[in-house]
């Protein structure tokens, strides 16, 4: 069955569909995502209502809002000023990984997949919301980031296609992302079909904020929330703005830019770090990395 999510007039989100149990179901699915954010607490009672679309029949419709991810409500259709931000940045924002929206490199991607944030789920494994589903190509022995997405459930991902500001961020049906994408019916989930050119690989991810609870060295604080900083500025300018009207939060950042690579470098020469901290050292320069190129797609 489809199920088909868009935001109304009202900036309302709401899911629509033929069968209302389906819908609701869906709709349970999309809490569960929302309540492993921590951005909802307490489930509400939804109700079905009977609509039609375009004049045709069509079937019914539940209004989602208050169960919704808090970043879903303000951003599903929404196309961003700037090129830049992309799939792999709206994966791992709406898993709290990376806190704010801008270009995200497969570079930087594959390293938070790899990291101590995320574990790869085997085929015995049960598939949650929130979950997150790389796309990969592979050609020979090399293996390429292709494309990102938040599994929901079957009927419904949440994703953004490619990196334009003609792109929007949007809910869709699982099954068409992989059809847009290429990748056969047999490669789309564990366990693989042989010879997949392109196929799907699914993992699980703490937050960003979970990870590192707990005591860091004063520098590597202060690093990070010198990076947050600059990050939600560059956030504020590839959504909503340009560099000739923003031109003080643009300057802003590009004096950051400079002062973090210093930092960031003097981190990386310090001596006796230990396993956490390294880490930690390396997404900052990933970090740098993206915010350095997001600038570049700046209008």
């Amino acid at each position: 069955f489809a199920v088909y999510a868009f935001k109304n007039s009202n900036g309302e989100i709401i899911l629509k569909g033929a069968n209302c149990q389906e819908l609701l179901n869906e709709a349970q699915q999309i809490f569960n995502w929302a309540f492993k954010l921590k951005d909802v607490f307490q489930d509400t009672p939804l109700t079905c209502n009977y609509t039609h679309f375009l004049g045709i029949k069509w079937g019914f419709e539940i209004n989602i809002s208050k169960i919704t991810p808090i970043l879903v409500k303000k951003y599903l259709n929404y196309r961003p000023t700037n090129d830049g931000p992309n799939c792999w940045n709206s994966t791992l924002v709406m898993n709290k990984i990376s806190p704010f929206l801008r270009y995200t490199s497969p570079e930087e991607f594959s390293f938070w997949l790899k990291s101590p944030l995320c574990r790869e789920k085997n085929s015995k494994e049960e598939m949650v919301a929130g979950d997150v589903i790389a796309i990969r190509e592979y050609t020979g022995n090399f293996v390429d980031e292709y494309h990102g997405l938040t599994y929901i459930s079957p009927h419904l991902s949440f994703t953004k296609n490619g990196l334009t500001h003609f792109n929007s961020y949007s809910l869709v049906p699982t099954d068409d992302v992989f059809k847009s994408y290429g990748v056969k019916e047999g490669c789309r989930l564990p366990p693989h079909q042989k010879g997949c050119q392109k196929a799907a690989s699914v993992f699980s991810c703490q937050s960003f904020e979970q990870y590192i609870s707990g005591p860091l060295s004063k520098d590597l604080t202060e690093a990070l929330e010198e990076i947050d900083k600059t990050e939600c500025a560059i956030e504020q300018l590839s959504m909503f703005g340009d560099k000739k009207n923003n031109k003080s939060l643009y300057n802003y950042v590009d004096m950051n830019v400079d002062i973090l690579e210093w930092i960031i470098s003097d981190l990386e020469n310090k001596k006796g770090l230990n396993e956490k901290e390294i880490f930690l050292i390396r997404a900052l320069r990933f970090k740098i990395n993206a915010i350095k190129s997001q600038m570049r797609l700046l209008k």
